[in-house]
């Protein structure tokens, strides 16, 4: 994924999780910044500094293209689609959705929006389920408008 689908994919958390990423801010509201022992820690460049979320979403990408491959040749919306999921149930908990898997690497579209939609996971969260299977089911994010996270 490049910067600025992790900028995107950050956003869309935000939006989408609300007060389940509480952990990731400050007491100001701002995004906690990682600091650089943390970003080796993850295997990570430091580089620039990034956010707390950010890095653990890199990681999780990470760990998704290590464990299905075919998540890399995806258009970057419905990369971001199964990264948000992965970030959110865990990579084992998104591989364990087989024909979710099987679908996204056929590109079969509308396959994989079903699933989601079946899923335990999104009766646990249906804003956010509806989101993700409008995205994977057209390709577009321009139902939820992408806004730039506040960092300290």
């Amino acid at each position: 994924m490049e910067d600025l689908d992790y900028t995107k994919l950050v956003g869309q958390l935000i939006r989408v999780e609300g007060p389940k990423l509480a952990r990731y801010f400050n007491a100001d509201g701002n995004l906690i910044v990682t600091e650089k022992p943390y970003l080796e820690s993850e295997g990570q460049n430091a580089y620039k500094p990034v956010t707390v979320l950010e890095a653990d979403l890199r990681r999780v990408v990470r760990e998704i293209e290590d464990r299905l491959p075919a998540a890399a040749l995806l258009d970057p919306v419905r990369q971001r689609v199964v990264a948000h999921m992965a970030f959110s149930m865990g990579v084992t908990g998104l591989l364990a959705m087989i024909r979710f898997v099987a679908a996204v690497a056929f590109h079969f579209w509308e396959t994989a929006a079903q699933e989601i939609l079946i899923s335990q996971w999104a009766t646990e969260g249906k804003r956010r389920a509806a989101t993700l299977i409008e995205m994977m089911r057209t390709g577009h994010d321009d139902q939820i408008g992408v806004a730039q996270p506040r960092t300290a």
